[in-house]
């Protein structure tokens, strides 16, 4: 607490000395001596967990003779209760540059003041240094969309009473865990085929990479001047074998799937690689029969 300060200083026929007196007890009080504080002014030792009143009284000593005044007006100095951080939910994982969800207060923070928060974030999950999200006072807090880098959110509670804030522990950190880009890889490779032949199979000369589980989707184009990609069906591996009796020249291109946490992240597509399907060859007409 702020030291008492004499505002009006206690007077007497002889010396003037002070004894200070405290009280826990508002409802029904009972007033202890404070050990040598004898000043005008008293200042309260730091660490105060209790709401506790003080007041002073005059002594006057003339002639070895102590006579006192009535108490002052008893000051309070209300200790806040600790606020209390609550909870926020929950940790997530998404795609680099993703949306993570609004962090919900799963349980509010309290205190005997006004309550607000002030949200914090973290970076460096091996060695955390917290950093204040500007303007967020709220219980709740979305992310901005585009997020790039995993990141930890935590929040503190502060009560507000009578002008004086208070914080409490800052609640556990969730966690938004930001996938790598995953990469395409690449497949091998352009043929060419006479119509109805069957393509040799497409192989993965470099695998798709990225943080989770690795799938795949396979996708082809007849539309070579203005292409209109389409999902070949039930096609997850890294290879791909185009059935027999192709007719139509036709691109196909490969995009790999990374999955954690149950969330799919998509890489760009490999380069396409096309089957050209040559036009059937006409045999044209020869003559004629001849007898010799």
């Amino acid at each position: 607490p702020a030291a008492f300060t004499s505002s009006t200083a206690g007077t007497g026929d002889g010396t003037i000395s002070y004894r200070w007196e405290s009280n826990t007890n508002i409802a029904s009080p009972s007033w202890s001596t404070i050990a040598s504080q004898t000043a005008a002014t008293y200042d309260v030792p730091s660490g105060l967990t209790t709401t506790t009143q003080y007041r002073r009284i005059t002594i006057s000593t003339l002639s070895g003779v102590p006579c006192e005044s009535a108490p002052t007006t008893a000051v309070t100095v209300t200790v806040q209760a600790v606020p209390t951080a609550g909870a926020i939910a929950s940790s997530q994982t998404i795609c680099n540059g993703g949306d993570p969800a609004a962090f919900t207060s799963s349980t509010a923070g309290t205190g005997d003041g006004t309550i607000s928060y002030r949200w914090e974030s973290n970076t460096n999950i091996a060695s955390p240094s917290w950093s204040t999200i500007a303007s967020q006072t709220a219980a709740t807090y979305d992310v901005p969309s585009g997020l790039t880098t995993t990141t930890q959110y935590r929040r503190i509670t502060i009560s507000t009473l009578s002008g004086v804030p208070c914080e409490s522990a800052p609640t556990t950190a969730v966690t938004v865990t930001v996938q790598a880009v995953p990469t395409a890889g690449a497949i091998a490779s352009s043929q060419t085929i006479c119509n109805g032949g069957d393509p040799a199979a497409f192989t993965s000369s470099t695998a798709g990479t990225g943080d989770g589980t690795i799938s795949y989707r396979w996708e082809s184009n007849t539309n070579i001047a203005s292409p209109s990609w389409s999902t070949i069906a039930s096609q997850t591996a890294a290879t791909y074998d185009v059935p027999s009796g192709l007719t139509t020249t036709t691109q196909y291109r490969r995009i790999t799937i990374s999955t954690l946490s149950g969330v799919p992240c998509e890489s760009a597509p490999t380069t396409a690689v096309t089957v050209t399907v040559q036009a059937v060859p006409t045999a044209g007409a020869i003559a004629s029969s001849q007898t010799i």
